[in-house]
């Protein structure tokens, strides 16, 4: 156990790299591609159950790694899922699982392993969710102990969406926890010398104020996290063999090929192949309130992800956004200086 009661994670060794022409012909030539394809090979999976909160220690930042559900793919009742639909990075199921009556979305992902000519969706789909989950954990405890992340409030460089992730992690809260105690009990010592003159009676603190002034200043350059943007839960990540999971489905929810601009996606026939899965909590079709994505996108960016050059709208379900390959934590494969911006609804919502 970690030195927070919680499990100390078990990396899962990635799957090799996919040749592909583009690497054959730069190889590592390239410092900018040898980068990215180091990126393409670090564990970003945990076979620790997903139970309870994950670890939030700076290591586990660095590093972030999904853990395995704990639901059985073979307790899933195929007759009465639904196709939810397809796209680029896999085909989506609306299933149960066993006798829990509740409702999930199953991503199953195309490909199996990383090409260096695009991004390998199971991985960044992994990492987004492991370092949302630690994003979340950290700002509840922090609530709790009323004393706020604090973020840098205009990031724009690599190093200042990493400074903000890390802000996150249980080493810098303490930190910030410390300075904080610090402050209050200058303002107490403070309050008791002007209070000396008073009677007994009367020689009580001033309640804690929760106004942002009380945590940072505009000169600071910092802004507090009280909230984190809903987003859907996740239950962690499944093996599963291609053919043998489609066997057990009727024909109407069984996964088609489908082609997108000159590629084709589609699951192997192959008995040996192992490809990844998410599930999620199930999100209801719903109105997007373009205000809500504003804030949830101004979080995101002050939490040091950025979004793609193209997000679709189609992703977003009553203000939540399902499509976790929309956006990109910082420090993995694929984030951009280029690309990390405060974004608004009129630029995600296309």
């Amino acid at each position: 156990m970690s030195s927070t009661g919680r499990s100390s994670p078990k990396p899962v060794a990635p799957p090799p790299l996919q040749s592909s022409r583009t690497h054959q012909r730069l190889g590592h030539q390239n410092p900018f591609l040898a980068r990215q394809d180091r990126l393409l090979q670090v564990p970003f999976l945990d076979e620790c159950p997903m139970v309870g909160p994950p670890s939030c220690r700076l290591k586990d930042f660095k590093r972030p790694l999904l853990r395995k559900c704990v639901f059985d793919l073979n307790q899933v009742d195929w007759t009465k899922a639904e196709v939810l639909g397809s796209g680029v990075d896999g085909h989506v199921w609306l299933v149960q699982f066993g006798e829990d009556e509740r409702k999930f979305a199953l991503k199953a992902f195309w490909r199996a392993n990383p090409d260096p000519d695009f991004y390998f969706a199971a991985m960044r789909e992994s990492q987004n969710n492991a370092v949302l989950q630690m994003m979340e954990t950290a700002v509840a405890e922090a609530n709790a102990k009323s004393c706020p992340i604090l973020v840098k409030r205009h990031p724009v460089t690599a190093r200042d969406a990493l400074g903000n992730m890390f802000a996150f992690c249980d080493e810098a809260r303490q930190i910030q926890e410390n300075r904080h105690n610090k402050r209050r009990e200058k303002q107490l010592q403070q309050q008791l010398q002007q209070q000396s003159g008073q009677d007994d009676s009367q020689l009580q603190p001033d309640p804690p104020s929760t106004s942002d002034k009380d945590d940072t200043t505009a000169s600071s350059g910092l802004v507090p996290i009280r909230r984190f943007p809903r987003m859907p839960k996740c239950y962690g990540w499944l093996k599963f063999n291609p053919p043998a999971l489609i066997r057990r489905m009727p024909h109407q929810v069984r996964p088609q090929p489908i082609r997108i601009d000159k590629y084709k996606f589609y699951f192997p026939d192959d008995p040996d192949a192992e490809h990844f899965a998410i599930v999620y909590e199930y999100i209801e079709e719903g109105e997007t309130d373009p205000a809500v994505v504003d804030e949830v996108a101004e979080t995101l960016w002050l939490a040091g992800f950025c979004f793609v050059c193209t997000p679709l709208a189609r992703n977003w379900r009553g203000n939540v956004l399902v499509d976790l390959s929309d956006i990109i934590y910082a420090g993995a494969r694929g984030w951009s200086p280029a690309i990390y911006d405060k974004r608004t609804a009129e630029s995600i919502l296309i």
